[in-house]
This record gives C-alpha cells, structure tokens and sequence, in this order.
C-alpha cells in the first residue's frame, strides 16, 4: 500500500508454487494508486470500498490490499488452488509490455 514497486519489498517479491502478489483495484476496474505494482504481482482483486467486518463487532468500509488479498483466499478455497483470471487492470502503473495484471 506504498504505491511502490512490490518487486523491492518483502514479502511482495517472493515468487514460487503457491504463493501469490495480489494488488488491488476499484470497483470501474482501475488499479488503486495506493497500491504496489510491478512484475512479481500475479493478480489484482477488489480492494477498495470493501464491506468488511471490523472492531467492536460492527461492519465498514475498508480500503487496502488486506482487502484486495481474501478475495483472491476465497477463490483459491473453492477453486481447490487453481486461478482462472482474466482482462486486464486499467492504468496499472508499471505499464509493462506483456505484464498481464489479470483480475479475478
């Protein structure tokens, strides 16, 4: 959530089999600046405006990749590991040639 390239951060730059970089997008499909970007980001999710439980028992709007991350969780769950994905994120930031920002 620094607007950065995840590709200098840990634990955003860790690749292997099972382990996932997710950034974040709004609800019209474009990447939130707040989140990082770069090639070791595998998929983008929802993550801003999120209902989302919170304190105290109540419910709110949450805006983060702590948003954007249990809903790529869930479609790992129900999928049993596998991430069908698809279209691209608009105004990804790294704007890489061939980098496809697929979300879910």
């Amino acid at each position: 959530n620094n607007s950065a390239n995840a590709n200098n951060y840990s634990p955003g730059r860790v690749n292997g089999t099972r382990i996932y970089t997710v950034s974040a997008y709004n609800q019209s499909g474009v990447f939130c600046t707040f989140s990082n970007y770069g090639t070791s980001v595998d998929i983008a999710a929802p993550g801003q405006t999120i209902f989302s439980t919170y304190k105290n028992g109540i419910y709110a709007n949450m805006t983060g990749t702590s948003m954007a991350c249990p809903h790529v969780s869930g479609v790992l769950l129900v999928t049993g590991g596998i991430l069908n994905s698809s279209g691209n994120v608009i105004n990804d930031l790294d704007r890489t040639a061939g980098d496809p920002k697929v979300h879910i």
